[in-house]
Order: C-alpha cells, then structure tokens, then sequence
C-alpha cells in the first residue's frame, strides 16, 4: 500500500497508507502534540472521517495534559483519562467495572452505555510488553454491509438496552458524519434486546436474545475488515468508535505491565 499526501497545496500536509483494503490509515509528520497545527489537526478530522482509524507512531511519551489538549482538538473531552493496566497494583487503575481486564477481550465501542457514547477514542501505549501487546479492529461498516438481506429486514427495528444506564441504542443506524449505514453493538454491556415495532408487549425471549447475540457474534468473528494492531511504545491511536470495534489481546500470565492511556470526545447523538 503507497504512502498519499492529503493536501499536496500545504507545506504542513500529512502523509499516509493505508493499514488494510478496508479502513484505517498510518500518518506520518506527527513528532509531537506541541508541535500539530491547525491545519493538521483539519488533516487528521478528515482522515478519521474517510478511514475511521488513524495510528501515529510517537516518538515521545505525551503527558496525560498533552493528551487531554490533543483530545480536545478533535472533539471535547468527554471523561477523565483512563489507565487500563494488567498490573492490579497500578494506583492509576481505574476500576469502572469488576472484571475490567476480561471486558477489554470482547468486540466493543467505549462507553456504549451512556446516552450519547463517545465518539472518538484517543489510545497511547505507554507500557509496553513482550507479548500480549495487540489490540484487534474491526469495521461496523464493512459487517452491516456484508450480512445477509434478510437478517437486515429482520434486525431492521432492533433496540440495544444497555445495562450500566439502561441506554437503549439502536443495532442499526447511519453514521452522523460520513451518512454510510452501519451497527452498534458492545458485547460488554447489552443486556436486552426490543423490536420497538412489535405489536407484542412481551420481551424478546432468553432464546432469541441468545440467537442475535450468537448470529452477531459469529458475524464479527468471520469479517475479514479487521486490523490488527502490534503495540510498539508511544504509539498513539485515534479510533471511530461510531464505525469500528474494538477488543484486546491480553496475557494473564505474564509480569510485564501492559499500561494504555484512553481519552475520549463527547458524542453527538443517537
């Protein structure tokens, strides 16, 4: 895959290739937070709109406010700066559920439980191990388009209830930038799931619930628009979590540290 400009008029453009045929892209130029532009900052909006993933690879450690402030120039900070680890005496761990480490192994978008889930996830690896360092992507895009007509018309008014807030999002929306259809589903947090159509006051039952996620779960598993990730230290990934999903690939057996920072922008809507 060749290595493209996106403003060839600009002194400051940005240069990329693509990670795979089907999204994402690695930019070049991009040394430190200090030193972005506006201009770039333009470049890199565009990008994440176009590709959905954009991977920078650092050359310095960003402090959590240089991060905070690259956040914020892609959206608005939505939360305080998250510190995923597997060492549990890490005093940065913020504990957000109780299996925290297993719910990262699981295809999600981050924070799919709030009413409005953030829209980008800025990822910085700054602890890096041996092994056990990947992370695994996958385009919301590229399973809507590829499952099958008449599980489309099926889902078509499925609802989403999320159990942390007990947010209901629908499986199937448009994305609010690029216009493209595409699902939303966190393998993490749905706890139920409603047709907002049916004539029917009874719930969908166990069994069929159980099917959808079976279905579903079999879909992202098979999709070949996936991405994966090789952590290398500093690497810096800015993820649409409205057109790609997400899961680690963590080692429970190791003494290494694996320390990622995750900062987030508020989401639009719903």
């Amino acid at each position: 895959m060749g290595i493209f400009s996106l403003f060839n008029s600009e002194s400051q453009k940005l240069s990329f290739k693509k990670v795979n045929n089907f999204f994402g892209v690695e930019v070049f130029g991009l040394p430190n937070v200090r030193k972005i532009t506006d201009s770039q900052i333009e470049q890199l909006k565009e990008l994440i709109s176009i590709y959905g993933l954009i991977v920078l690879r650092n050359k310095v450690t960003w402090t959590e406010a240089e991060q905070i402030t690259f956040t914020n120039m892609l959206g608005k900070l939505d939360s305080p700066v998250i510190y995923s680890t597997t060492n549990p005496s890490d005093p940065k761990v913020l504990k957000m559920w109780p299996n925290a480490q297993q719910s990262g192994l699981q295809w999600h978008s981050d924070r799919s439980y709030l009413e409005r889930p953030s829209h980008l996830s800025v990822f910085q690896m700054v602890e890096r191990p041996s092994i056990g360092n990947e992370t695994a992507f996958l385009s919301l895009l590229e399973v809507y388009k590829n499952l099958p007509d008449d599980i489309k018309h099926k889902w078509a008014n499925y609802h989403i209830v999320y159990a942390t807030k007990k947010v209901i999002h629908p499986l199937f929306w448009i994305h609010p930038f690029n216009g493209k259809e595409t699902m939303y589903f966190d393998f993490r947090f749905a706890e139920e799931i409603v047709d907002i159509c049916s004539t029917s006051k009874e719930r969908m039952t166990i069994k069929d619930i159980n099917e959808v996620v079976r279905v579903i779960d079999q879909v992202f598993t098979e999709e070949k628009a996936k991405y994966i990730h090789v952590w290398e230290q500093n690497d810096v990934i800015v993820c649409d979590n409205y057109a790609i999903s997400h899961k680690a690939n963590l080692v429970s057996k190791t003494e290494e540290s694996r320390v990622l920072v995750r900062s987030s922008t508020e989401g639009i809507y719903f």
